[in-house]
């Protein structure tokens, strides 16, 4: 079984508009600025503790540009034996596809019918520029395999003969939640989880003459690779306001609209049976116009 490691191409100094926030379309990429996130080295180093606890040989995969050949070639040096770069078969800005869409071309490659089938995938927790933290997910459910995301810790464990991972995964509220994953599995680490290893001499010498493999990944399934791009910041669904009552005035319609300052209304307590409670709640909504009139009776 192989122990593959999914990394991603990053603009680690992007331009950042100081009005709106976004990234600058036309920012010019620079390979001194380029490289990949703390979590996914941090993946690096645990695919390569794990496949030197099981064994396994360690292949590392990213599906980006011709860029990403340098990241990949750097890992190599650490102790990978092969790496894989994939390309998009649709032509578009880098970091423009969608996870699903990066999920199923790293599922080509790493999956039982790809050229590095692997039982085990690890991926970093989250990428710096999107930050959904959602391909470990997609790709999982494209490999039919468990998944463990989000973990704070990382072992290997034996389990009736068979490799076993042991996790912990950070909880809400500061807790703490402990996995046994079984093989295939695909998990996500966050940065905290090991520091990547120095390349020896004889990595570093290694790498110079290894080659960067490049794979097509397969079209999307549904011929659309991206998704749509904001020119701006992202703005919020507007809220629903009450409309104003129209018998009143113009200017208290106005004032209504703007959001002016009224007679404030005591808060009061309700302590009724549920039922009772529930009817309370929509006579208030209902009140307040955030519920048509008849909406929720019955």
């Amino acid at each position: 079984m192989t122990v593959a490691v999914a990394i991603k191409l990053v603009d680690l100094r992007p331009e950042i508009d100081p009005l709106s926030g976004t990234v600058r379309g036309g920012h010019r990429w620079d390979r001194h600025t380029l490289g990949v996130s703390a979590a996914d080295w941090a993946a690096v180093e645990t695919a390569l503790r794990i496949g030197s606890a099981w064994g396994q040989e360690v292949v590392v995969v990213s599906v980006g540009p011709p860029e990403a050949e340098g990241v990949l070639r750097e890992a190599l040096t650490l102790g990978a034996v092969r790496a894989v770069r994939v390309e998009l078969p649709t032509a578009g800005p880098h970091g423009s596809a969608s996870s699903s869409t990066v999920a199923a071309a790293l599922a080509s490659v790493v999956g039982s019918e790809g050229p590095a089938p692997a039982g085990l995938v690890v991926c970093g927790a989250a990428s710096p520029d999107r930050g959904s933290g959602s391909v470990p997910a997609f790709l999982a459910e494209e490999l039919g395999a468990a998944q463990a995301l989000g973990l704070v810790s990382l072992e290997t464990a034996e389990s009736r003969g068979r490799g076993e991972l042991r996790g912990v995964r950070r909880l809400d509220g500061g807790g703490r939640e402990r996995l046994r994953v079984a093989v295939p599995a695909v998990v996500s680490v966050e940065a905290g989880v090991a520091v990547v290893r120095r390349a020896s001499l004889e990595g570093l010498l290694g790498a110079r003459s290894s080659v960067v493999e490049t794979a097509l990944a397969p079209a999307p399934r549904d011929g659309f690779s991206g998704f749509p791009h904001r020119p701006g910041p992202f703005r919020p669904r507007p809220r629903a306001l009450p409309r104003p009552d129209p018998s009143e005035d113009a200017r208290r319609r106005a004032l209504a609209l703007a959001g002016a300052p009224g007679g404030r209304t005591a808060p009061r307590v309700v302590t009724a049976d549920p039922e009772r409670a529930a009817d309370e709640l929509l006579d208030y909504l209902r009140e307040i116009g955030l519920l048509p009139r008849g909406a929720g009776a019955g």
